[in-house]
């Protein structure tokens, strides 16, 4: 071998000496494990918020039980009725070190054209809760279940007050889709939220209300107030003697809706970890404990797959009908 064929032979060996000392520093930061640095969760509501209640329990247990390892932090952007935050959230495509908790809003602002921002702007990772709307009224209250109420609006339409959260909420709706099945007409009273709904409930300002069971619990158990139905699929364990829409021949399942989703179009390693940490959260002995007793929720699990088909063929489309019939919509 001459020395010009040494001298290629030795700067040949030498490269490839020098590329396999540096190739893991070569190497793309997407090759990186998976998190690798802090999730951030963006709540679109303002602290103490139902979607901020699910955020911080969530949290305080996939840290605490190492279901998530790198650190889990809070950011607040509200603003617009949660439309700010969620729109944020969207325009952050491909991130998946951004995540934000899936509340009713989530599904209703879209269809009102308030945010900018659609389902497929998101990659849905779960459902964990459902928290069941529930008709009552007071224990005095000349109608003691559902079927008298009905009847009673239909033989004075517009005279029964019925409260609620805003014009457009799932008080509002829920009513709307049970007297439907009747023809009943109510007389329906907006309200800013659920402490001034008690109030005039127990006040007598109003004859009926909707609102979650936690919202409630302490005059239902107390006697003050009588829960009229459910509407979720199973009746409630904490309120087992109560039953459901379906039973009493409305085939009506709705609810305020917890869950979390990302950006669009985030890597498939992340979708994955992120719904299996869900998952895992789910089945701990410390969600149900804290979140679902504690607010007395229906725990109610789906991957997102399954919610995302659940919110495109049944929530969103119930939504919608329900808005035109009330005006919302044309």
């Amino acid at each position: 071998m001459n020395a010009k064929n040494k001298i290629l032979l030795a700067l040949c060996l030498a490269a490839i000496v020098s590329m396999v000392w540096l190739y893991p520093a070569m190497l793309p930061c997407a090759m990186a494990k998976y998190p690798d640095k802090p999730i951030h969760v963006i709540n679109p509501s303002s602290p103490g918020s139902s979607g901020d209640i699910l955020s911080r329990i969530a949290i305080d247990i996939l840290q605490k039980e190492k279901i998530i390892e790198v650190p889990i932090l809070v950011e607040y952007k509200p603003g617009g009725g949660l439309s700010i935050g969620y729109d944020y959230v969207a325009g952050k495509r491909g991130d998946p070190y951004i995540i934000t908790p899936v509340v009713t809003q989530f599904m209703t602002l879209p269809i009102l054209g308030v945010t900018k921002s659609t389902l497929k702007d998101f990659t849905i990772l779960c459902e964990l809760a459902s928290d069941p709307f529930i008709p009552q009224v007071r224990k005095d209250y000349e109608y003691q279940t559902l079927k008298e109420l009905m009847d009673g609006a239909l033989k004075n339409p517009g005279k029964i007050r019925w409260g609620g959260i805003g014009q457009g909420g799932g008080d509002r709706i829920i009513m709307m889709r049970v007297a439907k099945k009747t023809g009943a007409q109510f007389n329906y009273v907006p309200f800013k939220g659920p402490a001034e709904i008690v109030m005039a409930l127990l006040g007598k300002h109003i004859d009926v209300s909707s609102n979650q069971l936690n919202e409630s619990y302490a005059q239902i158990s107390s006697g003050e107030f009588k829960c009229l139905a459910i509407a979720s699929s199973a009746r409630s364990e904490f309120l087992p003697d109560v039953p459901t829409l379906a039973e009493l021949g409305y085939d009506i399942e709705q609810g305020a809706y917890r869950g979390f989703a990302a950006p669009a179009d985030i890597p498939e390693e992340a979708r994955s970890f992120l719904e299996d940490a869900f998952k895992k959260l789910n089945d701990h002995p410390r969600w149900k404990r804290e979140f679902i007793e504690k607010f007395q929720i229906q725990q109610e699990y789906r991957n997102g797959a399954s919610f995302r088909k659940l919110i495109e063929n049944q929530i969103v489309p119930e939504f919608r009908n329900t808005y035109k019939d009330i005006g919302l919509l044309k």
